[in-house]
């Protein structure tokens, strides 16, 4: 807190987030430290679409990544229809450029509906009012007993526990349910805690018996890639040596 109230610039007048989500929690605190400045974007290379939010909005509707800014937006179920405003599906645009992948057509046509609308490969739902909230990757979902679970919907829960700095959920080989879901955690400094159980037993109140995870383990810290993505491989490697 003190380095925080220590900071002062007069020149600091936007700050961007993208790549991943922000964490609604996370996004107050830099609102309330740097003030209304804080704009999320969500797109990609590929150029398929773009949303956008501001920190009004943001505060206004907590874990939203904005309305479409380029291109118009879309929730398609596993057979490409579109799906009502909440419902939870593939995120893809319309309206925009055509793109392909060099010299993968089997991954353009992946990313690809029927009607030409084209997709990131990102999870989530609109709003009635437009507003995009992503769930998660679609390469990273975790399918367990024939439920589709979200890692990042987990993972948000597990970072609202008292304690808890970091953590990435990734789905393990169960020879019962197919994927169970696993957790790697980091913790406040100063946290003396090692049993990973005694962490996360508030969880139990939040999360569905079937989304808590059945390995977990405490390291000293989550390691990410340079664009701030949590390093699922890496998560792998690590809990399958548990």
């Amino acid at each position: 807190a003190p380095r925080r109230q220590a900071f002062a610039s007069a020149s600091h007048r936007c700050a961007i987030h993208g790549a991943a989500p922000c964490p609604p929690a996370l996004k107050r605190a830099m609102i309330d430290w740097w003030g209304p400045i804080l704009v999320e974007y969500y797109s990609g290379s590929e150029g398929v679409g773009l949303t956008l939010i501001d920190s009004a909005e943001s505060l206004q509707r907590p874990g939203s990544v904005g309305r479409a800014r380029k291109g118009r937006l879309h929730i398609v179920d596993e057979h490409g229809q579109e799906l009502r405003a909440g419902a939870t599906g593939l995120v893809c645009f319309s309206g925009v450029a055509p793109f392909a992948y060099h010299r993968s057509p089997e991954k353009t046509a992946a990313r690809t509906t029927a009607q030409g609308w084209q997709s990131f490969g990102d999870i989530g739902h609109v709003d009635a009012d437009g507003y995009l909230y992503q769930t998660d990757r679609q390469d990273d979902m975790i399918i367990s007993g024939g439920v589709n679970l979200y890692p990042q919907e987990i993972e948000a829960m597990i970072r609202d526990v008292p304690g808890v700095w970091d953590c990435a959920v990734v789905g393990l080989p169960d020879e019962r349910f197919g994927e169970r879901v696993a957790a790697v955690l980091s913790l406040h400094e100063g946290m003396a805690v090692a049993d990973p159980d005694v962490v996360l037993h508030d969880v139990k109140q939040w999360l569905a018996n079937y989304k808590l995870p059945r390995t977990s383990v405490i390291v000293s810290e989550v390691r990410r890639a340079a664009n701030g993505k949590a390093d699922y491989g890496w998560a792998r490697q690590i809990l399958g040596s548990v």
